[in-house]
């Protein structure tokens, strides 16, 4: 029987050690990851995946692979940014230097000064994530650089209104930012109702933002906003301590789905302020989704 001609591949090993980039520590529990690409664009030839994770040394071994061009994709939740490398087709040894960002140290005081536990959730550069407070205290790490938005829960049911505004902070390529949360003061109340009790999701984002094109966007959008006190049943928001200033309103209800209303208001220094919401809705282009 003619089998033709056949050819063997000899392949490669692939050993390597992870450092800490900062300390140049060996770098335990990384998980790496080895997806290869496709033989030729559009072949059917399968993914090979290899999954496994450093010693104590910070030393792995992937064991026989194919001797062509692959990508190494390294990770640690909460300690260090995920690291992508490029493997040429004979390389069998590799060192891989983690970088673990940036971190976020986050507190929280009541009105008394005690230290308070509850939920931060934060976004922006591509990530998002929540830190848990315990005795008023409560960390992030392995953040990429960028602009992020923050915001403050308190555990348990609080007395209306919520009394903790969003902070943004920049937070660079390295280092820790220390951000600390205390109950808002002075402000006005501000009071929106709205034509509907099935639901409602609503904003208060400072100065004039432009319509979102997309949900994706509007929901980055409104995370910056000013949350407020809603109940199942009402038709009223409340905001509490409102800066005084121009805030663009962004509703959305399950009335209007697709759909949100945008109006902008001009906040006095203090006082209350009440309106009825009139609405025009405006359409989101979910294909950008």
């Amino acid at each position: 029987v003619d089998l033709g001609d056949i050819r063997l591949e000899a392949g490669r090993a692939l050993t390597g050690v992870v450092l800490d980039a900062t300390t140049g520590e060996p770098a335990e529990n990384v998980l790496v990851a080895l997806d290869s690409e496709l033989r030729d664009e559009g072949s059917n030839f399968p993914r090979q995946l290899v999954l496994k994770t450093t010693d104590r040394d910070g030393r792995f071994d992937l064991g026989k692979l194919e001797a062509r061009p692959l990508k190494l994709r390294l990770f640690l939740h909460e300690r260090y940014r995920e690291q992508l490398v490029s493997l040429n087709a004979t390389q069998t040894e590799v060192t891989v230097r983690m970088d673990p960002g940036a971190r976020l140290s986050v507190t929280a005081r009541d009105a008394q000064g005690k230290k308070t536990d509850g939920f931060v959730t934060y976004q922006g550069a591509g990530a998002e994530g929540a830190i848990v407070l315990e005795n008023g205290a409560g960390k992030a790490s392995a953040l990429p650089p960028g602009k992020y938005t923050l915001r403050m829960e308190p555990r348990g049911r609080q007395s209306r209104p919520l009394a903790y505004l969003p902070q943004q902070v920049d937070v660079p390529a390295s280092g820790e930012v220390s951000v600390q949360f205390k109950p808002a003061t002075g402000g006005a109340t501000v009071k929106l109702s709205v034509p509907t009790d099935k639901g409602v999701d609503m904003a208060l984002v400072p100065g004039s933002v432009p319509p979102p094109t997309s949900p994706a966007v509007l929901r980055h959008v409104m995370f910056q906003g000013i949350p407020g006190f809603y109940e199942v049943g009402d038709t009223e928001v409340v905001f509490a301590h409102v800066p005084q200033g121009r805030v663009t309103v962004f509703f959305l209800t399950p009335d209007a789905l697709g759909r949100f209303h945008t109006e902008e208001l001009d906040i006095p220094a203090s006082g209350t302020m009440s309106r009825t919401l009139q609405l025009a809705w405006r359409r989101l282009d979910v294909s950008q989704e």
